[in-house]
């Protein structure tokens, strides 16, 4: 039994059923069946229960997935090693993280990032926060950077800095008359305006929601968008309110020049920024230090 077997039973498992993974794995159902019956005498056991759909494990094939997923992490962690001895400037590297929070963050990182290590094959990947620790459990990301508040065990997070909840609106609104730019208030005091709000699939949608229950207030949501800047300029062009981490219009001059803007008093639901990477895995040089220079140009002193 090789690991490229091994492989091939956890794809099928991935895909839910043998003919789906052979479509990926470039091979015919046949083909792919005979070498899991192959494994499955070899080892003396049953490995799917092949009536069920999707196809799910019998016990011993529980078990082989178990110690087959080890296998497979201990074959990629060599790997990496094998690269660091060999200088860590070469590899890949995956990096999820929002479009919103790219924009920001990535032009300059990645500069510095392209000078040191030229040759290492950088992938940008777009999740949202609710798909980011489902994409580095399943090896489908190297690091991501995300803005959290819950921590997962099954990770390793390095701190950046604190984003700040604040609320941006048109100058026109109400509570735009009512207080200068950058107080501090209660979400209490904007009850009466109308909010422009990322959809509810988002990450940040929620920390809205804990907000707003805790100041006891439901205001009016009159449009939803898929990213926070778009919402922000909604807001401000049409005389409305949006609530956002502070690193997003603080960044940008449309914002600062034409906008209101007034910090939430409620610091219990600010928020981390943060990279994460999966608990156990092996980080190749050119790896660590994509973390280091973030931490060098963006934690707070």
């Amino acid at each position: 039994m090789t690991i490229e077997n091994i492989g091939y039973i956890l794809e099928v498992l991935k895909c839910g059923s043998i003919s789906s993974a052979a479509n990926k794995l470039f091979m015919s159902q046949p083909l792919l069946s005979q070498k899991i019956r192959n494994i499955e005498q070899e080892l003396g056991i049953v490995i799917f229960n092949r009536y069920s759909t999707p196809i799910s494990l019998t016990y011993a094939g529980e078990i082989f997935v178990k110690y087959a997923e080890e296998i497979i992490e201990s074959k990629c962690n060599l790997c990496k090693e094998i690269e660091d001895i060999n200088g860590g400037h070469s590899g890949r590297l995956r990096i999820g993280i929002s479009t919103h929070r790219a924009l920001y963050t990535l032009p300059q990182l990645l500069s510095e990032y392209r000078k040191e290590y030229p040759v290492v094959d950088v992938n940008i990947m777009d999740y949202s926060l609710t798909t980011f620790t489902d994409a580095l459990l399943a090896d489908q990301v190297d690091l991501a950077m995300i803005s959290h508040g819950k921590i997962n065990k099954n990770l390793e997070y390095t701190f950046l800095r604190r984003d700040k909840v604040i609320l941006v609106g048109g100058m026109n609104t109400e509570i735009a008359q009512r207080f200068p730019v950058g107080e501090t208030i209660s979400i209490k005091q904007a009850e009466n305006e109308k909010f422009v709000s990322v959809q509810e699939k988002f990450g940040f949608r929620m920390n809205q929601s804990e907000i707003f229950k805790a100041g006891g207030i439901d205001p009016e949501i009159v449009l939803e968008t898929f990213n926070i800047d778009l919402a922000c300029r909604l807001a401000i062009v049409s005389d409305f309110v949006s609530l956002c981490p502070e690193a997003h219009p603080l960044e940008t001059e449309f914002l600062k020049k034409d906008s209101f803007y007034c910090y939430i008093k409620d610091q219990e639901y600010s928020r981390n920024f943060s990279i994460c990477y999966r608990k156990g895995i092996f980080l190749p040089k050119y790896m660590r230090a994509f973390i280091e220079m973030a931490v060098k140009l963006y934690r707070e002193p």
